[in-house]
């Protein structure tokens, strides 16, 4: 997906509006479907990026009956008037939204892939990469691409400053206070401005804020262990004023990779390509990723920060089609080398790194942190059906801003969840 400033802004609304339409004999083909004169023509609603995808997947397939049509609002809310309307329903999407589209869709859209995919091709992507997907033992999609947390590093400053790159977030937090008291103004990462935030933070201390158990319950304890860990590590990194605070992610953030200010910070796999280089204007030569940080000799576990999903509605009349499609979109491991993201399926991934792994921008080979990061997303981030985005926006952010502790605000951030899953129709619990 892309990940420029205007739709990390608005990640989730696509630009432009395009309808594209391609004629073939077979469906498929290259998932195995059988090639026919009479295939049935797929409407697909995907964004920009994957309606290109499609034209060079069929440049290398040709044959394939597509109606592709360019997400133009939003994904969930074009799922919604097609359904209201009886017409024009895509027999597969795609969705690189917040969880909060993918867990209206399970509901309202998405049939069950499991039917249709083989069980070895589901085993060859990335361990915990479609987790989420699951729901009451049904595969509701399918993953494209992984936003898994990694450790950013500037390498140049770490061995001019004398520190050692952290591997626990203890480690991170002790070099965080000692940056913020021999050299102030530099800085670990940015807070504002992307609700994200919570993924990638709350996520990967395994805060449960959004952890769906099945289609009725979810777990939201904005007390649990993970999460006084998370309070333990970043509220002294907040107060002295290194992580955050006012710093957004798009604006400051900007500023300060500019001018060298950033030691480090938490992002997703894409954030060396998509922000560091071309948005931060970070120097050549200084990043690195490392892997995530654990708690002291625990088990490594990391947030997120975006990836798509594809789907199948599950009244399309061309289930063995739609399900072919997106086995193929997903597992094309020759179009891996031009993805922007790091892939879900195993097998592409070498394919897109190489690219990566020898890229002038990066000071070592950033590939291996981001593999190992791959197989150690949080369990405790799911597709729920609401938005938290208010309750980053009205309690998270503006706590961080202010100089509070993200741990005095731990009771109104469990309530204000709580209230918008009950909304949801799903029964709260904190164990």
């Amino acid at each position: 997906m892309t990940h420029r400033k205007s739709l990390l802004r608005s990640r989730w609304l696509a630009a432009g509006i395009a309808c594209l339409v391609v004629t073939g004999v077979a469906v498929a083909a290259a998932a195995g479907a059988v090639a026919t004169k009479s295939a049935p023509t797929l409407n697909v609603l995907v964004d920009q990026t994957r309606a290109t995808e499609i034209q060079a997947y069929l440049a290398r397939h040709p044959g394939l009956n597509v109606k592709v049509n360019v997400i133009t609002t939003d994904p969930l809310t074009e799922i919604r008037l097609a359904l209201k309307a009886k017409s024009n329903i895509p027999d597969v999407l795609f969705d690189s939204g917040p969880t909060t589209y993918a867990g209206n869709e399970f509901q309202i859209y998405a049939g069950d892939l499991s039917k249709y995919i083989p069980p070895k091709v589901v085993k060859q992507f990335v361990p915990t990469s479609n987790t989420s997907c699951y729901l009451g033992g049904k595969l509701l999609c399918l993953r494209n691409d992984l936003a898994q947390d990694v450790l950013w590093v500037n390498t140049k400053l770490f061995q001019q400053f004398g520190y050692k790159v952290p591997q626990t977030w203890q480690q991170f937090e002790a070099v965080g206070l000692k940056l913020a008291q021999q050299h102030p103004g530099y800085s670990i990462g940015a807070t504002q401005g992307w609700n994200a935030f919570m993924d990638m933070y709350y996520g990967g201390f395994q805060c449960p804020f959004n952890q769906v158990l099945n289609a009725k319950t979810i777990r939201i304890n904005m007390h649990a262990v993970g999460c006084q860990h998370l309070y333990s590590t970043l509220d002294p990194l907040l107060k002295a004023g290194v992580l955050g605070g006012s710093v957004g992610f798009f604006d400051t953030a900007a500023q300060l990779g500019a001018a060298d200010k950033f030691l480090m910070m938490i992002g997703p796999s894409w954030w060396g390509d998509h922000i560091l280089e071309p948005f931060y204007n970070a120097p050549k030569g200084e990043w690195t990723a490392n892997q995530p940080p654990s708690w002291g000799n625990g088990p490594r576990v990391t947030g997120s920060g975006g990836g798509g999903v594809w789907m199948m509605y599950r009244n399309t009349p061309n289930p063995k089609a739609a399900a072919a499609f997106i086995q193929a979109m997903t597992t094309d491991v020759p179009g891996a080398a031009t993805k922007p993201t790091y892939p879900a399926y195993g097998p592409a991934v070498p394919v897109y790194s190489a690219h990566v792994a020898t890229d002038p921008f990066y000071s070592r080979n950033p590939v291996p942190a981001m593999n190992l990061a791959a197989g150690e997303l949080t369990s405790t981030l799911s597709f729920a059906r609401f938005d938290y985005t208010p309750v980053y926006d009205t309690i998270i952010a503006p706590a961080m801003k202010n100089g509070q502790s993200l741990a005095s605000v731990a009771n109104a951030a469990q309530a204000a969840l709580t209230k918008l899953a009950k909304q949801a129709g799903y029964k709260v619990v904190v164990n």
